[in-house]
Protein backbone atom coordinates (compact mmCIF):
# COMPACT_ATOMS: atom_id res chain seq x y z
CA UNK A 1 0.00 0.00 0.00
CA UNK A 2 1.26 3.59 -1.19
CA UNK A 3 2.15 5.63 2.02
CA UNK A 4 0.51 9.40 1.88
CA UNK A 5 4.09 10.79 0.87
CA UNK A 6 4.24 8.67 -2.23
CA UNK A 7 0.72 9.19 -3.72
CA UNK A 8 1.68 13.06 -3.21
CA UNK A 9 4.75 11.88 -4.92
CA UNK A 10 2.70 10.84 -7.72
CA UNK A 11 0.45 13.36 -7.62
CA UNK A 12 3.41 15.90 -8.08
CA UNK A 13 4.69 14.12 -10.93
CA UNK A 14 1.46 13.50 -12.82
CA UNK A 15 0.91 18.06 -12.24
CA UNK A 16 4.21 18.45 -13.88
CA UNK A 17 3.53 15.97 -16.74
CA UNK A 18 0.27 18.06 -17.59
CA UNK A 19 2.58 20.99 -17.05
CA UNK A 20 5.18 20.63 -20.04
CA UNK A 21 2.82 20.71 -22.56
CA UNK A 22 1.39 24.00 -21.33
CA UNK A 23 4.61 25.66 -21.38
CA UNK A 24 5.58 24.75 -24.69
CA UNK A 25 1.79 25.81 -26.63
CA UNK A 26 1.81 28.99 -27.69
CA UNK A 27 -0.61 28.23 -30.86
CA UNK A 28 -4.17 27.39 -28.92
CA UNK A 29 -6.96 29.86 -28.73
CA UNK A 30 -7.21 30.26 -25.38
CA UNK A 31 -8.68 33.79 -24.27
CA UNK A 32 -7.11 36.02 -21.40
CA UNK A 33 -10.19 36.52 -19.27
CA UNK A 34 -10.30 37.03 -15.81
CA UNK A 35 -7.04 39.46 -15.97
CA UNK A 36 -7.47 40.72 -12.52
CA UNK A 37 -7.45 37.50 -11.00
CA UNK A 38 -3.96 37.19 -11.86
CA UNK A 39 -2.69 39.99 -10.50
CA UNK A 40 -2.61 38.29 -7.09
CA UNK A 41 -3.53 38.30 -3.38
CA UNK A 42 -2.98 39.04 -0.15
CA UNK A 43 -0.73 41.71 1.25
CA UNK A 44 1.76 39.79 2.50
CA UNK A 45 2.15 37.78 -0.72
CA UNK A 46 2.14 40.74 -3.31
CA UNK A 47 4.30 42.39 -1.17
CA UNK A 48 7.13 39.86 -1.92
CA UNK A 49 6.70 39.80 -5.29
CA UNK A 50 4.04 37.55 -5.98
CA UNK A 51 6.06 34.56 -4.87
CA UNK A 52 3.97 32.14 -2.41
CA UNK A 53 3.93 29.39 -4.07
CA UNK A 54 5.97 27.51 -2.39
CA UNK A 55 5.67 29.04 0.79
CA UNK A 56 1.64 29.56 1.57
CA UNK A 57 0.72 28.02 4.29
CA UNK A 58 -2.37 30.17 5.31
CA UNK A 59 -5.75 30.95 4.00
CA UNK A 60 -4.10 32.58 0.85
CA UNK A 61 -3.12 29.31 -0.04
CA UNK A 62 -6.14 28.49 -1.25
CA UNK A 63 -5.45 30.96 -4.17
CA UNK A 64 -1.83 30.53 -4.68
CA UNK A 65 -1.25 26.41 -4.11
CA UNK A 66 -4.25 24.48 -2.04
CA UNK A 67 -1.69 21.50 -0.98
CA UNK A 68 -0.18 24.37 1.27
CA UNK A 69 -3.50 24.14 3.24
CA UNK A 70 -2.34 21.05 4.90
CA UNK A 71 1.06 22.96 5.99
CA UNK A 72 -0.68 25.01 8.50
CA UNK A 73 -0.66 24.15 12.13
CA UNK A 74 -2.70 20.76 12.73
CA UNK A 75 -6.11 22.48 13.98
CA UNK A 76 -5.36 26.04 13.27
CA UNK A 77 -7.53 28.16 11.45
CA UNK A 78 -7.10 31.18 9.28
CA UNK A 79 -9.05 34.44 8.06
CA UNK A 80 -7.48 36.68 5.50
CA UNK A 81 -8.93 39.57 3.28
CA UNK A 82 -7.81 42.38 0.98
CA UNK A 83 -9.05 45.59 -0.06
CA UNK A 84 -7.13 46.95 -2.83
CA UNK A 85 -7.24 51.05 -3.98
CA UNK A 86 -5.37 53.63 -6.87
CA UNK A 87 -6.03 50.71 -9.53
CA UNK A 88 -6.52 52.97 -12.63
CA UNK A 89 -9.44 53.08 -14.99
CA UNK A 90 -11.80 52.32 -12.13
CA UNK A 91 -10.47 48.78 -11.36
CA UNK A 92 -11.13 47.02 -8.18
CA UNK A 93 -10.03 44.16 -6.63
CA UNK A 94 -10.68 42.37 -3.03
CA UNK A 95 -11.13 39.01 -2.06
CA UNK A 96 -12.07 36.93 1.68
CA UNK A 97 -10.53 33.37 2.36
CA UNK A 98 -11.02 31.07 5.39
CA UNK A 99 -9.08 28.06 5.70
CA UNK A 100 -8.79 24.82 8.75
CA UNK A 101 -6.37 22.67 8.79
CA UNK A 102 -7.92 19.19 10.45
CA UNK A 103 -5.99 16.13 11.76
CA UNK A 104 -6.04 14.37 8.06
CA UNK A 105 -6.67 17.20 6.09
CA UNK A 106 -7.44 21.04 5.41
CA UNK A 107 -10.85 22.61 4.11
CA UNK A 108 -10.53 26.04 2.33
CA UNK A 109 -13.17 29.06 0.99
CA UNK A 110 -12.22 32.05 -1.30
CA UNK A 111 -13.86 34.50 -2.90
CA UNK A 112 -12.21 36.77 -4.99
CA UNK A 113 -14.39 40.13 -6.41
CA UNK A 114 -12.42 42.42 -9.43
CA UNK A 115 -13.77 44.09 -11.67
CA UNK A 116 -14.25 47.87 -13.52
CA UNK A 117 -16.71 50.49 -12.95
CA UNK A 118 -18.25 53.72 -14.96
CA UNK A 119 -16.99 52.56 -18.42
CA UNK A 120 -18.47 55.17 -21.20
CA UNK A 121 -19.82 53.27 -24.17
CA UNK A 122 -20.35 54.86 -27.36
CA UNK A 123 -21.36 53.72 -30.72
CA UNK A 124 -20.01 53.37 -33.95
CA UNK A 125 -20.19 57.08 -34.53
CA UNK A 126 -18.69 58.16 -31.38
CA UNK A 127 -21.30 59.11 -29.73
CA UNK A 128 -22.17 58.28 -25.69
CA UNK A 129 -24.92 55.44 -25.34
CA UNK A 130 -24.41 55.26 -21.88
CA UNK A 131 -22.12 54.13 -18.56
CA UNK A 132 -21.83 50.42 -17.76
CA UNK A 133 -19.29 48.23 -15.59
CA UNK A 134 -17.44 44.76 -15.50
CA UNK A 135 -17.93 42.39 -12.84
CA UNK A 136 -16.10 39.35 -11.80
CA UNK A 137 -16.49 37.00 -8.74
CA UNK A 138 -14.49 33.91 -8.17
CA UNK A 139 -15.78 31.08 -5.61
CA UNK A 140 -13.11 28.36 -4.52
CA UNK A 141 -13.42 25.35 -2.53
CA UNK A 142 -10.07 24.09 -1.53
CA UNK A 143 -9.02 20.63 -0.05
CA UNK A 144 -5.35 20.11 1.03
CA UNK A 145 -3.81 16.62 2.42
CA UNK A 146 -1.11 14.44 2.83
CA UNK A 147 2.07 14.32 5.17
CA UNK A 148 4.30 17.02 7.26
CA UNK A 149 6.80 16.66 4.68
CA UNK A 150 5.12 16.41 1.05
CA UNK A 151 0.85 18.11 0.58
CA UNK A 152 -1.28 18.17 -2.55
CA UNK A 153 -4.48 20.01 -3.10
CA UNK A 154 -7.15 21.09 -5.48
CA UNK A 155 -9.38 24.19 -5.59
CA UNK A 156 -12.65 23.76 -7.27
CA UNK A 157 -13.81 27.67 -8.44
CA UNK A 158 -16.60 29.01 -9.89
CA UNK A 159 -16.30 31.61 -12.21
CA UNK A 160 -19.29 34.39 -12.44
CA UNK A 161 -18.84 37.69 -15.03
CA UNK A 162 -20.93 40.46 -15.62
CA UNK A 163 -21.08 42.85 -18.65
CA UNK A 164 -23.94 45.14 -18.42
CA UNK A 165 -26.59 43.34 -18.78
CA UNK A 166 -24.52 39.71 -19.85
CA UNK A 167 -23.86 37.24 -17.48
CA UNK A 168 -21.73 34.25 -18.34
CA UNK A 169 -20.69 31.76 -15.41
CA UNK A 170 -17.70 28.85 -15.42
CA UNK A 171 -16.10 26.11 -13.67
CA UNK A 172 -12.34 25.30 -13.26
CA UNK A 173 -9.81 23.38 -11.29
CA UNK A 174 -6.49 24.12 -9.86
CA UNK A 175 -3.79 21.31 -8.62
CA UNK A 176 -1.25 22.17 -6.53
CA UNK A 177 2.03 20.37 -4.41
CA UNK A 178 4.19 21.63 -2.45
CA UNK A 179 7.22 20.03 -0.69
CA UNK A 180 9.01 20.29 3.13
CA UNK A 181 12.77 19.45 1.79
CA UNK A 182 14.05 20.22 5.66
CA UNK A 183 14.09 23.53 7.76
CA UNK A 184 15.63 25.86 5.43
CA UNK A 185 13.59 24.82 1.76
CA UNK A 186 10.35 23.72 0.34
CA UNK A 187 9.09 23.59 -3.13
CA UNK A 188 5.58 23.84 -4.84
CA UNK A 189 3.87 23.65 -8.02
CA UNK A 190 0.33 24.16 -8.86
CA UNK A 191 -2.23 24.70 -12.28
CA UNK A 192 -4.47 26.93 -12.17
CA UNK A 193 -7.56 26.97 -14.22
CA UNK A 194 -7.49 23.82 -15.46
CA UNK A 195 -10.60 22.76 -18.11
CA UNK A 196 -11.83 26.30 -16.98
CA UNK A 197 -14.49 27.58 -19.44
CA UNK A 198 -16.57 31.01 -19.11
CA UNK A 199 -19.32 29.90 -21.57
CA UNK A 200 -19.14 29.33 -25.18
CA UNK A 201 -15.57 29.45 -26.60
CA UNK A 202 -14.50 31.36 -24.12
CA UNK A 203 -11.74 28.88 -22.30
CA UNK A 204 -9.78 29.78 -19.83
CA UNK A 205 -6.06 30.48 -20.46
CA UNK A 206 -4.24 27.58 -17.91
CA UNK A 207 -1.75 29.06 -15.96
CA UNK A 208 1.56 26.77 -14.23
CA UNK A 209 3.55 28.49 -11.33
CA UNK A 210 6.60 26.76 -10.26
CA UNK A 211 8.21 28.19 -6.60
CA UNK A 212 10.62 27.46 -4.01
CA UNK A 213 11.08 29.36 -0.16
CA UNK A 214 14.56 29.25 1.12
CA UNK A 215 14.87 30.02 5.19
CA UNK A 216 18.61 30.80 5.75
CA UNK A 217 17.48 31.85 9.72
CA UNK A 218 14.88 32.07 11.77
CA UNK A 219 12.55 34.98 10.91
CA UNK A 220 13.81 35.95 7.14
CA UNK A 221 12.77 34.53 4.16
CA UNK A 222 13.41 34.26 0.10
CA UNK A 223 11.20 33.12 -2.16
CA UNK A 224 11.19 32.54 -5.77
CA UNK A 225 8.37 32.24 -8.52
CA UNK A 226 8.49 30.95 -11.88
CA UNK A 227 5.09 31.67 -13.68
CA UNK A 228 3.71 30.94 -17.56
CA UNK A 229 -0.29 31.43 -18.59
CA UNK A 230 -1.18 30.06 -22.35
CA UNK A 231 -0.26 32.36 -25.38
CA UNK A 232 1.98 34.90 -22.58
CA UNK A 233 5.39 35.07 -22.01
CA UNK A 234 7.30 33.26 -19.10
CA UNK A 235 7.26 35.31 -15.95
CA UNK A 236 9.24 35.89 -12.83
CA UNK A 237 8.70 36.37 -9.08
CA UNK A 238 11.47 37.06 -6.46
CA UNK A 239 11.08 38.50 -3.17
CA UNK A 240 11.74 38.60 0.60
CA UNK A 241 10.73 38.82 4.11
CA UNK A 242 12.38 39.75 7.49
CA UNK A 243 10.54 39.46 10.49
CA UNK A 244 11.59 41.54 14.01
CA UNK A 245 9.63 40.69 17.61
CA UNK A 246 9.05 43.76 19.52
CA UNK A 247 6.88 42.26 22.12
CA UNK A 248 6.46 38.84 24.32
CA UNK A 249 3.36 38.26 20.98
CA UNK A 250 4.31 40.88 18.56
CA UNK A 251 5.79 40.85 15.59
CA UNK A 252 6.87 43.21 12.87
CA UNK A 253 7.31 42.54 9.09
CA UNK A 254 9.38 44.24 6.23
CA UNK A 255 8.78 42.67 2.79
CA UNK A 256 10.72 43.85 -0.79
CA UNK A 257 10.00 42.18 -4.23
CA UNK A 258 9.76 42.20 -7.58
CA UNK A 259 6.27 40.97 -10.01
CA UNK A 260 7.86 40.30 -13.29
CA UNK A 261 9.81 43.46 -13.89
CA UNK A 262 7.48 45.90 -11.59
CA UNK A 263 8.81 46.85 -7.83
CA UNK A 264 6.68 45.67 -4.76
CA UNK A 265 7.17 46.57 -1.29
CA UNK A 266 5.19 45.62 2.09
CA UNK A 267 4.60 45.96 5.43
CA UNK A 268 3.45 44.23 8.64
CA UNK A 269 2.50 43.69 12.08
CA UNK A 270 1.03 40.93 13.83
CA UNK A 271 0.14 41.32 17.55
CA UNK A 272 -1.29 37.79 19.25
CA UNK A 273 -3.58 36.44 16.78
CA UNK A 274 -4.14 39.79 14.46
CA UNK A 275 -1.76 40.35 11.59
CA UNK A 276 -2.13 43.75 9.69
CA UNK A 277 -0.17 43.84 6.14
CA UNK A 278 0.52 46.58 3.22
CA UNK A 279 1.74 46.44 -0.07
CA UNK A 280 2.61 48.98 -2.65
CA UNK A 281 2.29 47.15 -5.73
CA UNK A 282 3.36 48.18 -9.23
CA UNK A 283 0.96 45.80 -11.53
CA UNK A 284 2.22 43.35 -14.11
CA UNK A 285 -0.75 43.74 -16.28
CA UNK A 286 -0.76 46.98 -18.50
CA UNK A 287 -2.87 49.35 -17.99
CA UNK A 288 -3.49 48.71 -13.90
CA UNK A 289 -0.68 50.92 -12.74
CA UNK A 290 0.18 51.26 -9.14
CA UNK A 291 -1.98 49.59 -6.47
CA UNK A 292 -2.16 50.22 -2.67
CA UNK A 293 -3.18 46.74 -1.12
CA UNK A 294 -4.32 46.28 2.92
CA UNK A 295 -5.25 42.85 4.35
CA UNK A 296 -6.84 41.62 7.66
CA UNK A 297 -5.84 38.26 8.72
CA UNK A 298 -6.41 36.50 11.74
CA UNK A 299 -4.79 32.91 12.52
CA UNK A 300 -6.25 31.19 15.64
Amino acid sequence: MFRKGSLVLLAGLALLAVAVPVWADDSNDAKTVFALEHSGFDARALGMGGAYVGVANDAAAGYWNPAGLYMMAEGATSLSSMYTTGLENDVFQNYVAVAHRFSNFALGATWVNTGVRDVLGYDGTGNYVNTFGLSENMVGLSAGMGTDKAAFGFTLKGYFQGLDSEQRNGVGLDAGVQFKVNDMLTLGGVMQDIGGNLGGDNRMPVTVRIGAGVFPMEHLRFALDVERTENQSTLFHGGGEYAVKFGDDAMAFLRAGVNDTKMNAGLGVKVSKLEADYAFTGEKVEGFGNAHRVSLNVHF
